[in-house]
C-alpha cells in the first residue's frame, strides 16, 4: 500500500536522502575538492561561501558535503554558528575529537618519584610528580595549529579535513577571522572550508578579512528552474511506483515557482493525500496544495515578524505594486526617494525577505507572499 510508505518528500526520507536537483555544479565542485586531496595530497580549490534566503537548500547541501566526505574517510567538522559559545570553541571540540590519542598513565596520574616502605606495622608512602599545565599559545595560534596538525594527519592517509559552518552569518567575528586566516595561511592544504548563510554573510566575511575573493568563491543559491523542479517532484514518487500527470506537475511548478522549501511542502502534503492511489493528478495536487497552505503561511508570517517596522512598510508597498517592481516604483508608493530606502532594502535582503532579480529591481523571495501581505495587511 502506498499509504504505508514513508513520505518521500519529507526531509531526509528515502534511501537517497540527499537528492539535490539543480545543485549539480556544487556537487561536482565538492567531489573535485575531495578527489584532488586524495590524488595530490592537497587542493588548489578556494573555499566556498554559499548564500541565499531561507528555504533554498543551503543546509541540505552542507549535509551532502558532510556525507560525501565522511564516506570517503575524511575528517569532518560540521557546526552551526550561534549559541552561547564561539564557533571556534565548537570546532576545537569537534576537531580535537577526530585525532585525540589515548592519554598514557603518566599523563593522567603523574610520575612516581619517591617510594617509601616501613615494616611493622606496614606502611607504604609514595610521592608523585604531577604533570604541569604549561600556559598554552594564544587561542588563534592554538586553533591554527590544531587544524594544521589534524589536516596533516589525514593527509598522511591521502585524506583531509573539511570544516562546514552553517548559519555562518551568525558566526562571531573572532572565529570568522580565525577561519579566514587558516584558509589563507595553510600551504598546500589537505583542508577545505565551506560557509553557508543568509546574504549578509558576504559582508561579514569582508569585515573579517580583506581580499576575501582570494580565499572564497561566492555562490548564491536561488530557486530551481522548471527542469530541476520537475525532477524534485517526479523522482521521489517514481521510486515508490507512483506517477504524476503532466498538468499536476505543471500546477506545482507554477505554484511553487521553484522555491525549494515550497516544492517540498507541496510534495509532502500531496503525498499525504495520495492514499492507495498510484497516480497524482491535478485534483489530487490541488487538494494537497490546499493542505500545505497553512505551513506556507507560517513561513510568510515568520519573515514578516523578522523585519523592522520600516521593513514591513516596504513589504506592504512592494505587495501593492505587484510583488516585483523597480525600486523607484516602491519608493514612489511610499512617498520617498529611493536613496532614502537604501538601508531598509539592504536589511530586507540580508534577512532574506526580498531578492534583487536585476539591478534597480526588487521582488519577494518567497512566491505568493505579495498576495499574503495584501490579504493580511490590507
Amino acid at each position: 500500500m502506498v499509504s504505508d510508505v514513508e513520505n518521500p518528500y519529507a526531509p531526509g526520507a528515502g534511501t537517497e536522502p540527499y537528492r539535490l536537483p539543480g545543485r549539480a555544479e556544487a556537487q561536482v565542485w565538492w567531489r573535485r575538492c575531495l578527489t584532488d586531496i586524495e590524488g595530490l595530497g592537497h587542493t588548489t580549490m578556494r573555499g566556498r561561501a554559499f548564500t541565499g534566503v531561507r528555504g533554498v537548500g543551503k543546509t541540505a547541501l552542507l549535509r551532502y558535503f558532510e556525507r560525501e566526505a565522511g564516506t570517503r574517510g575524511f575528517g569532518v567538522a560540521s557546526v552551526q554558528a550561534g549559541g552561547a559559545d564561539s564557533v571556534r570553541a565548537y570546532l576545537t571540540d569537534v576537531i580535537s575529537g577526530l585525532q585525540r590519542p589515548e592519554p598514557s598513565f603518566t599523563d593522567k596520574h603523574g610520575q612516581i618519584v619517591e617510594l617509601g616502605v616501613r615494616v611493622g606495622p606496614v606502611e607504604v608512602g609514595a610521592a608523585r610528580d604531577l604533570p604541569d599545565e604549561p600556559p598554552g599559545p594564544p587561542l588563534e595560534i592554538a586553533f591554527f595549529n590544531l587544524i594544521s596538525a589534524t589536516a596533516s594527519a589525514f593527509a598522511a592517509r591521502r585524506r583531509g579535513l573539511v570544516v562546514l559552518v552553517d548559519e555562518a552569518q551568525d558566526c562571531d567575528l573572532p572565529s570568522l577571522v580565525s577561519l579566514c586566516r587558516v584558509q589563507h595561511q595553510l600551504r598546500r592544504p589537505a583542508f577545505q572550508l565551506v560557509l553557508a548563510g543568509l546574504p549578509e554573510l558576504e559582508d561579514a566575511i569582508d569585515e573579517a578579512i580583506t581580499h576575501s575573493d582570494r580565499l572564497f568563491e561566492y555562490r548564491e543559491l536561488g530557486n530551481l528552474d522548471r527542469d530541476a523542479t520537475r525532477e524534485a517532484l517526479l523522482e521521489p514518487a517514481a521510486v515508490h511506483g507512483v506517477g504524476w500527470t503532466d498538468d499536476a506537475v505543471d500546477f506545482v511548478i507554477e505554484l511553487s515557482e521553484g522555491y525549494p522549501s515550497f516544492v517540498q511542502e507541496y510534495g509532502f502534503a500531496i503525498w499525504e493525500a495520495l492514499g492507495s492511489r498510484r497516480e497524482i493528478d491535478l485534483d489530487l495536487a490541488r487538494a494537497g496544495a490546499e493542505q500545505a497552505r497553512l505551513n506556507v503561511a507560517r513561513q510568510y508570517r515568520s519573515v514578516w515578524r523578522s523585519v523592522t517596522p520600516a521593513g514591513r512598510d516596504y513589504l506592504t508597498a512592494l505587495a501593492a505594486v505587484g510583488g516585483e517592481a523597480r525600486t523607484a516604483a516602491v519608493a514612489d508608493a511610499l512617498g520617498r526617494r529611493p536613496s532614502e530606502l537604501t538601508m531598509t532594502l539592504k536589511m530586507l535582503k540580508d534577512r532574506g525577505a526580498v531578492r534583487v532579480p536585476q539591478r534597480g529591481s526588487v521582488a519577494f523571495s518567497r512566491p505568493g507572499m505579495d498576495a499574503w501581505v495584501r490579504d493580511e495587511q490590507g
